[in-house]
């Protein structure tokens, strides 16, 4: 058998094998005597997630919102988001270049949704704008609650690119509108009816899925769809 000097590469990495008795038939049984562990897998372990309790389903800007203010501007306006203006936010969370959280608040919420385990998941409908699917788990009794009675709404946190807003006049000239054409998604959050004055878009549709399987969350997401686009 042919060997590798004592100082090579090769001697160091090479398993040794030595000859045993020979078999029946003359042929040599070769066994190993040092092994080389198996190499690591390169793929990262899937992180399984258990079934969730519920699938929250959304639609979170049609049609015109309640007045709200920039920083920088004198009085609240009107504001109307495009349908696609988060789609370089959304190509970025495909690439996994960002992460966006669904959050109880906006402010000082707790997360209990996000696209960095898949729990949450974001599209755009060329019509109704942001679609919302969410895995909810271990969520308190009273908010659910809400939630089945329809007294929750959906609101998105974002920054406005550079250039992506305007002020426009409503179809009918009598006012001023702040149309988003492009902005950066930082959030997806809750709001509880109750609390404050409520979504900024009042239509905004928050539900729960009939059930947790794809196809009750198929129909739940083509209902609230429906829902937005009677506002827009």
């Amino acid at each position: 058998m042919v060997g590798h000097s004592e100082g090579s590469p090769e001697a160091m990495t090479m398993p040794r094998i030595e000859c045993a008795a020979l078999a029946p038939g003359g042929r040599a049984r070769m066994r190993p005597r040092d092994v080389a562990p198996p190499l690591p897998s390169p793929l990262p372990a899937v992180r399984r997630h258990s079934r969730p309790d519920a699938v929250l389903v959304g639609v979170c800007h049609p049609g015109e919102g309640k007045p709200v203010r920039m920083v920088g501007e004198a009085d609240p306006v009107p504001e109307r988001i495009d349908p696609r203006a988060f789609a370089i936010s959304l190509a970025m969370v495909k690439r996994g270049a960002r992460h966006v959280d669904l959050l109880t608040r906006h402010h000082g919420g707790q997360r209990i949704a996000s696209t960095r385990d898949g729990t949450l998941r974001l599209s755009l409908d060329d019509m109704a704008g942001l679609v919302v699917d969410a895995d909810l788990r271990g969520l308190g009794a009273e908010l659910l609650q809400e939630l089945r009675a329809g007294e929750v709404g959906l609101s998105v946190g974002f920054v406005p690119e550079a250039g992506g807003h305007r002020m426009v006049w409503t179809p009918d000239y009598r006012r001023r509108i702040r149309r988003v054409y492009n902005g950066e998604l930082r959030h997806v959050a809750l709001v509880r009816k109750s609390e404050g004055r409520g979504p900024v878009y009042p239509r905004a549709v928050a539900r729960l899925a009939a059930g947790v399987d794809a196809a009750a969350v198929r129909l739940a997401r083509a209902a609230a769809i429906r829902t937005a686009l009677a506002a827009r």
